[in-house]
């Protein structure tokens, strides 16, 4: 896996394996995008992975 989509303050539990991590990922303002090896360091097939994380429509009317 290269990339994964997210939403907004969207909960996702990932899995490599027989590990498994989940996150939640806060409201933005903006949208961003983040390397998933570092918010689950302890995972290996996290590395390299981009998390792209949509815009909030909580906070921009849409």
């Amino acid at each position: 896996m290269k990339y994964v989509n997210v939403a907004s303050s969207e909960t996702v539990t990932f899995r490599s394996g027989e590990q498994e991590a989940t996150w939640k990922f806060a409201e933005s303002i903006r949208g961003t995008n983040v390397d998933l090896g570092v918010l689950l360091p302890g995972v290996p097939d996290a590395q390299g992975v981009r998390v792209y994380i949509d815009r909030s429509h909580l906070f921009t009317g849409g």
